[in-house]
């Protein structure tokens, strides 16, 4: 399983956090998101991806063109970004259970 974990841009002085998470039924980080019902507005958020079978390394999305798959770009385990994803990912999806909302790809 694929987790793209959204984080909504703040102003400053204002604590990052995750704000919304979805879940892909792929093991491959480089599959074409844009084959899924979902909308990334990279105006106002940032997106990053975990795979459960490689947890230890999170990818950023970056933007290259409308209706083009964003490019994956792995961030700094040292970065407070890593230990964000890092933090919700264990504390709120393994130890709690929380059920998934899967995205079906389009037909």
């Amino acid at each position: 399983m694929v987790r793209l974990f959204k984080v909504d841009q703040v102003f400053y002085g204002v604590k990052s956090k995750v704000n919304d998470y979805f879940t892909f039924n792929t093991s491959n980080i480089d599959f074409d998101i844009t084959q899924y019902q979902i909308c990334l507005y990279f105006g106002t958020a940032n997106y990053y991806l975990l795979n459960d079978s490689n947890d230890k390394e999170i990818y950023r999305l970056e933007f290259v063109g409308v209706n083009l798959n964003p490019r994956r770009v792995l961030i700094n385990e040292d970065s407070e970004i890593y230990d964000l994803v890092r933090n919700f990912y264990n504390k709120f999806l393994k130890i709690l259970q929380v059920p998934d909302s899967e995205y079906e790809k389009i037909q």
